[in-house]
């Protein structure tokens, strides 16, 4: 399925964070805690409404993904997904 996932964004015209992407690795470098996360719920909501819908399904389907049963924890998830 995560390959699937990866081949479908990948056919997309524009790139899923588009940008929002530098702003939000921007975030990422410069602020800690409750800013932080403040900070990307603000960043997210400067997505496009489908963009956001698509973000929201893949955070989604990615938080069901059972580590102990597929052994594919947050380190592994990011090899594959890419």
């Amino acid at each position: 399925m995560t390959g699937l996932m990866k081949q479908y964004l990948r056919d997309q015209p524009e790139a899923l964070l588009g940008a929002v992407r530098e702003l939000a690795l921007d975030v990422f470098k410069k602020l800690d805690g409750i800013e932080r996360d403040l900070a990307l719920i603000a960043v997210i909501n400067l997505l496009s409404p489908r963009s956001l819908d698509l973000v929201v399904f893949l955070a989604k389907y990615l938080g069901q993904i059972d580590e102990p049963a597929s052994k594919m924890g947050p380190t592994n998830l990011g090899l594959v997904s890419g």
